[in-house]
């Protein structure tokens, strides 16, 4: 008479409390790439952990399952908050650079009829038009608005050659240019600053 020996049972008996199919954690190890990928000092330990509590899952010890997964959640939640939060860092600065007040001073200098030169400027987005008179190499006397008279000084030297050139410094406390331009005709000539920044 022959009898029936069972076999194995590899998977996890119904009526454990341990064991059922609610209690096998997940080794997260999809949200631990990501997190390497965002972050990867916390996310490759956070793999680790996953591929650990895959390995626990298999051998079915669950109490080393759940601690690695818990792990490996945590770690990568971590990496991600903190990708987050440089991101967030890095989005502030820049927005801050591009909302500060841009301080371009663009000039064109131009001789009149009349003999007066004029000087077209702009400073943190406010344009303005000057006259000066020349003596010798400068352009002197520069009229400037009351509200900027104190701070802002334009200063013009002219040199007479084969081709006439002009240099022109315009100094602000937070905006300065200095150029040199050629000009193509006689008495006029242009230069536009680099961007300065507060």
């Amino acid at each position: 008479m022959m009898t029936n020996i069972p076999t194995p049972n590899t998977q996890p008996r119904p009526d454990s409390a341990h064991n059922t199919s609610g209690d096998i954690p997940k080794d997260w190890l999809w949200f631990a790439i990501i997190a390497a990928i965002a972050c990867w000092p916390l996310g490759i330990p956070a793999i680790m952990q996953s591929i650990r509590a895959r390995n626990a899952i298999r051998r079915d010890d669950l109490t080393l399952a759940r601690k690695a997964s818990r792990t490996a959640v945590i770690m990568s939640a971590l990496g991600l908050s903190v990708t987050l939060v440089l991101l967030c860092i890095g989005a502030g600065v820049w927005a801050a650079q591009a909302s500060a007040p841009q301080h371009t001073v663009s000039v064109s200098l131009a001789a009149e009829s009349n003999g007066d030169y004029l000087i077209e400027w702009s400073v943190g987005g406010r344009e303005f038009t000057s006259e000066g008179d020349l003596q010798g190499d400068k352009i002197v006397e520069f009229n400037v608005p009351a509200d900027l008279a104190a701070e802002i000084t334009i200063s013009v030297e002219v040199s007479t050659d084969s081709n006439t050139r002009a240099s022109c410094a315009i100094d602000a406390p937070s905006a300065f240019a200095n150029g040199t331009f050629t000009q193509e005709a006689e008495y006029f000539a242009v230069c536009t600053a680099n961007n300065i920044y507060d």
